[in-house]
């Protein structure tokens, strides 16, 4: 009998009882029989549940895949449009630059037009001061009486004659009486300077006495036609006074001659800038060019073109002349649109084109960046395509990876219930070849350690019935029906505690597993459905709508997948192990304090939570367990004990106990609780919350590490109104 009853507690199995109630009539194989057939009933419960694992992978790769195109759907377009609007500003960045040359090019026309004019002024002011240092030296030597005055200024003025600074360049004298005394031409010489008159009506003559006597020297302009010419063109002119000889002395240049260097100046940088501009290109065969107010092209890629007007070319879209098009839009934000051929397709004029224009007002010069469109978006299609082949991989490695983590999942429950099935067909000595770091080989471990003890019990046990048949008779009969009896009502006992047990966890996981179940379907029904639109037609919005829905329906199977995860986690913790925790010795102030900073900040702001532990209590067990227990108490209370209350306080304290150990107690002033329920808060699966998140495992946890692994015991004190205190009696010391 002591036997027998020690195989009913070594096993611990449910197969166990049926040996226990076996009949004397009962040989051992018909006992090993029907304690295959209950394991391997058990086994393929367990394998059975696997297909709901496996229903959620499938699940997982649905919204794989529509995560994959959601992302292409939403995100390519707008990279696309992104990379089509800095492509066009590329484009605007390069007009700007051609344009800032081209600014660069006049300024430094302008500069260098500066620079000449100011060299030609230099030129005549020297000239004219070599001439009066000339007079001032004979106007010397008439004072020390070398000279006569009339020969001085005969010798004056035949020098004046013979001074010629350039080709059409000459220096001339007007007496104070205004009289030409000194003139290239014969025709003027001793006429009255009165008659030398420009075509704007200026008396060249009074001007230059005017300004000759007022200040002593200066410049002036005027128009006067060149020697043997009659058309007047614009000259700057140098006078200086010289009083000792009553006369002025005056020479000029014609601004047309600096003119005509700066264009000489201008033709060579234009030149160099036409030879950068056609180097440059605009996405493949882009390029920049440059015409006049009249529209004619000055520089083009193409040396056909140059010299061309494009004034007279029609648009075939618009029906407008292209200058006008390119006009409108010069300086503006938008580009200007036309139709236009291709170098591959000349005279075809069926391509449109995009031209960005800039205004160069100094020049009266335009200048252009011109593209193709489809040029334009080329490097977005690109992009796009690129994207597509980058995430259809992607796709495709994540579905291989969900197929063979699947496989890799169910692989190893396949063995174990091939083992299972040979177990089941008599076979004791079969194992499970799993070994693996995980659950699963946990699970493989723990079954054949399992099988190990039933043989060894099925051993024994025919041993030892053998022997009982042998010897007992009408005892054997009355001590076995006895012993039936007993077994009958521990099944009954622990099948009930079972049921609980499993009426508990289906009961909490049914709800997050049902809900994800029914999404899986939901979202595998929005995925035919949006199928179904798509070959059909689909608006944008209705599109946006329907993968907002299916988003949602996925972030709901993400929460709860992840609530079953927590609850299963939960289910866990009700097993105590503290081979996973340290052993170590702590300050119980210390850990309560920081306890309530990590609790405070989840408690809702009218509820106050303090503390009041003496110094120097130290407790040696495990820290992280008491923590645990501590803050689902802490929970605990805030879920339960302030259901209906606005405001409300929770307290931690703490004293040494008359048995040497402490006494830490968390008390509320919350509602407390029911006398009805007090005896079984600390039941497991027990709720007062069932079906609004209460999972009837805290008290129950709490309780399991008090009594099992901090070798302590817990008390309860409450009454409806008036709050709920948890005492937990501690030892100073945990083995």
């Amino acid at each position: 009998m002591r036997d027998r009853q020690r195989a009913s507690g070594y096993l611990n199995l449910p197969g166990s009882l049926i040996l226990n109630q076996a009949s004397p009539a009962e040989t051992p194989i018909s006992l090993q029989k029907q304690a295959c057939d209950r394991i391997a009933l058990m086994s393929f419960e367990t394998l059975y549940r696997s297909r709901l694992f496996l229903r959620l992978f499938a699940s997982t790769a649905v919204v794989l895949c529509l995560s994959f195109a959601g992302v292409y759907f939403l995100a390519v377009p707008y990279l696309q449009a992104t990379v089509e609007r800095r492509e066009a500003e590329s484009a605007r960045a390069i007009l700007e630059i051609a344009y800032e040359q081209l600014d660069l090019v006049h300024h430094s026309l302008e500069r260098y037009r500066a620079r000449v004019l100011a060299e030609k002024r230099q030129q005549l002011r020297s000239l004219i001061k070599a001439l009066a240092v000339r007079a001032d030296v004979l106007d010397k030597q008439v004072r020390n009486g070398r000279l006569t005055p009339a020969l001085a200024r005969q010798m004056l003025l035949e020098e004046i004659a013979r001074t010629r600074p350039g080709k059409d360049e000459y220096v001339f004298t007007i007496g104070h009486d205004r009289t030409v005394l000194s003139h290239p031409e014969p025709a003027w010489q001793g006429q009255d300077a009165a008659k030398a008159v420009d075509p704007d009506g200026i008396q060249i003559a009074h001007r230059t006495l005017d300004l000759a006597r007022a200040e002593g020297e200066g410049f002036f302009t005027y128009r006067w036609p060149r020697l043997g010419e009659s058309k007047p063109v614009e000259k700057m002119a140098f006078v200086m006074d010289i009083p000792a000889f009553r006369m002025a002395i005056a020479t000029a240049l014609f601004i047309g001659d600096i003119d005509g260097q700066v264009d000489a100046r201008r033709n060579e940088f234009f030149r160099e800038l036409r030879v950068s501009l056609n180097k440059i290109r605009i996405a493949r065969t882009g390029y920049l060019y440059i015409y006049d107010r009249s529209g004619i092209l000055l520089s083009h890629p193409s040396p056909s073109l140059e010299g061309r007007s494009v004034a007279t070319i029609i648009d075939r879209r618009s029906s407008k002349p292209i200058l006008d098009i390119l006009n409108a839009s010069s300086d503006a934000t938008e580009p200007a649109r036309y139709i236009w051929d291709m170098p591959s397709d000349p005279g075809n004029f069926a391509y449109e084109k995009v031209a960005w224009v800039r205004y160069q007002k100094a020049l009266d010069w335009h200048i252009a960046a011109s593209v193709y469109q489809d040029e334009l978006n080329e490097t977005a299609i690109t992009l796009r395509n690129r994207m597509l082949g980058v995430l259809s991989l992607l796709l495709a490695v994540a579905l291989g990876l969900v197929f063979l983590l699947s496989r890799r999942m169910t692989a190893p429950l396949k063995q174990l219930l091939d083992t299972t099935r040979q177990v089941t067909a008599g076979d004791l000595a079969a194992r499970s070849p799993l070994v693996q770091p995980d659950e699963i080989g946990a699970v493989s471990d723990a079954f054949n350690a399992m099988l190990d003890r039933l043989q060894s019990v099925v051993a024994r046990l025919d041993d030892k019935n053998q022997v009982l048949n042998a010897t007992v008779g009408q005892l054997q009969r009355a001590m076995d029906e006895l012993h039936i009896t007993q077994d009958r009502l521990a099944r009954t006992q622990r099948l009930a505690a079972l049921g609980i047990v499993v009426d508990g966890i289906a009961h909490e996981l049914n709800t997050p597993l049902g809900i994800a179940v029914n999404t899986a379907s939901l979202i595998n029904a929005k995925v035919l459905k949006l199928a179904g639109q798509i070959e059909t037609g689909i608006k944008r919005s209705e599109l946006t709508n329907e993968l907002q829905q299916l988003q949602e329906a996925a972030e709901l199977l993400e929460r709860n997948l992840h609530r079953a995860a927590g609850l299963i986690e939960n289910f866990k913790d009700m097993s105590i192990d503290t081979k996973r925790h340290e052993h170590t010795r702590f300050a119980l102030d210390t850990l309560v304090a920081g306890l309530c900073l990590q609790a405070a900040p989840n408690l809702p702001p009218q509820l106050t939570l303090s503390h009041d532990i003496p110094p120097g209590l130290t407790l040696e067990g495990y820290p992280e367990l008491l923590k645990q227990v501590i803050l689902q108490l802490i929970d605990n209370a805030r879920q339960h004990g302030f259901e209906a209350r606005t405001a409300g306080s929770i307290c931690l304290s703490a004293k040494t106990s008359d048995t040497g150990g402490v006494d830490l107690s968390i008390r509320d002033d919350g509602i407390g609780i029911a006398p009805e329920i007090m005896d079984r808060i600390f039941d497991p699966f027990f709720t007062t919350k069932m079906g609004r998140g209460g999972t009837g495992i805290g008290l129950s946890t709490v309780h399991n590490i008090v009594t099992i692994a901090l070798g302590g015991d817990i008390t309860a004190d409450s009454a409806p109104g008036r709050g709920s205190t948890f005492i937990l009696h501690l030892p100073l010391r945990t083995a």
